[in-house]
């Protein structure tokens, strides 16, 4: 659905795709999602957990989640192992060259501005709409 080009759309539905849209972005963002590096993430600022764990904090399934992982291990990013007390739980850390992917990743996040097509006044703006309609649908 292009919004420019089908003006016999309703109004509320241009809108209702519009915030669809800019929702679908920021939830898919690579460094705000659920994928590897928000893995590595976590992982950097707990050292280790269980997968159950991290599968819990994620809403990830069980089989999405070996897949990310094994993609990380490949990557020589996390390692697995099985909790020596318990040989059922599986326990994840980063390794030396995932902190270092996150310390890199953490610096160029801090240099990405999503907002830049904004000047100041229509972030204001923005910023009280979305406010204005939160109230409303969360009241």
């Amino acid at each position: 659905m292009d919004i420019n080009q089908n003006r016999d759309v309703p109004q509320e539905d241009e809108l209702s795709y519009l915030l669809g849209r800019c929702g679908h972005f920021l939830y898919h963002r690579p460094e705000k999602g659920r994928g590897q590096s928000k893995i590595l993430k976590i992982l950097y600022e707990k050292d280790s957990m269980t997968q159950k764990e991290l599968q819990s904090e994620l809403g990830i399934k069980s089989g999405s989640m070996s897949e990310i992982l094994s993609k990380l291990e490949s990557r020589e990013m996390v390692l697995r192992h099985k909790d020596e007390k318990d040989r059922r739980k599986v326990i994840l850390s980063i390794t030396d060259k995932g902190r270092r992917e996150v310390e890199i990743f953490a610096k160029n996040e801090s240099k990405i501005d999503i907002y830049q097509s904004l000047n100041n006044s229509e972030k204001e703006t923005l910023k009280n709409i979305l406010s204005k309609l939160v109230n409303d649908w969360y009241s």
